[in-house]
């Protein structure tokens, strides 16, 4: 790994994303956490998928877009779409019903991104036109939020997870942008990183804010409401990215650990819905300590899964890109 802290970065983004996965269906009906640390893992799960993406973005700057690079990418995407929902139809229908994988944004936006490298080579010549390419993508998924909530039957299908797919690829094309030459000269400048370290906390207790007072007051579908939600989970997201940026982990177990788990990401994700309910079918997860403890058990489980997978040349196809 050419950056450690990066990759505990994206890990960390993963690990947040599974949590409040497993804390929202534990806390479905009746929740043994209380009300304030829901909120603070519904707080979280916003910031994970951009986190995520920027660190992609960033990492393919660095990498180089070939050609072959991004033929191999759209290729792993298509196989582990077509297996995984294959496979799915047939254990349990409902599950493909449901677009178990097809409908999610994640493997769609990476799709995305790679069947259109070249609009985005041409995007990112210039850092004004990137900065607004990605800013006119999240007015737009704003607009197209606020237009479902308010006339849902102009949607006939459920579009909601669509949306987020125009976010994710601003994301990643911030991602990009800071990944370049200039990026990178930005995000090392200690002014930049003390306005991150000093930001981060502000623009945490805005978000929150913004977030309560949109449920209470406006329903959440107010567009110029919703955009500020965007622009301030941007914020956020590059406060993390630049604090994580500047950051050198020492410490050769944390190091280790990172190695251990990064790479093992994008099957994390793939696994950690079938993990999670094989698990909790085997407890009851109305005890406290073990739904305390089963959001961490599948994330960790869901690593070591894809860990093993990963040493099969074959299987690691179906859970890495």
């Amino acid at each position: 790994m050419k950056n450690s802290s990066q990759h505990a970065l994206k890990s960390l983004s993963r690990f947040t994303a599974v949590t409040f996965y497993s804390t929202s269906h534990i806390c479905g009906y009746e929740c043994f956490l209380h009300d304030r640390v829901v909120d603070f893992f519904y707080f979280l799960s916003p910031i994970a998928k951009p986190l995520f993406f920027i660190i992609i973005g960033y990492m393919d700057e660095e990498r180089g877009m070939t050609k072959k690079y991004v033929l191999l990418k759209i290729k792993s995407v298509v196989l582990i779409v077509v297996f995984w929902n294959i496979l799915f139809f047939f254990m349990d229908s409902t599950l493909f019903k449901r677009g178990y994988l097809l409908q999610n944004e994640i493997l769609l936006s990476i799709a995305i991104i790679y069947l259109f490298q070249p609009v985005i080579g041409r995007l990112l010549q210039a850092f004004s036109v990137t900065l607004v390419a990605a800013c006119g993508l999240i007015v737009f998924a704003a607009l197209l939020q606020r237009s479902a909530s308010v006339q849902p039957y102009f949607y006939p299908l459920p579009l909601s997870g669509y949306f987020d797919v125009m976010l994710l690829v601003s994301f990643y094309l911030v991602g990009r942008m800071l990944g370049s030459a200039k990026g990178q000269r930005l995000t090392k400048m200690n002014t930049v990183a003390l306005v991150a370290r000093v930001g981060l906390v502000p623009a945490a207790l805005l978000l929150l804010m913004l977030e309560r007072y949109t449920t209470s007051f406006m329903g959440g579908d107010s567009a110029s409401w919703l955009v500020a939600e965007k622009m301030i989970i941007t914020l956020l997201c590059l406060s993390l990215f630049i604090i994580f940026d500047n950051l050198t982990i020492q410490r050769r177990f944390i190091i280790n650990t990172v190695a251990f788990i990064s790479p093992t990401m994008v099957g994390v994700y793939i696994v950690h819905y079938s993990v999670f309910y094989l698990i909790s079918s085997a407890y009851d997860l109305n005890n406290v300590t073990l739904g305390f403890t089963l959001m961490f058990a599948v994330f960790m489980a869901s690593v070591i899964l894809s860990r093993l997978l990963l040493l099969n040349k074959y299987t690691s196809q179906l859970i890495s890109l």
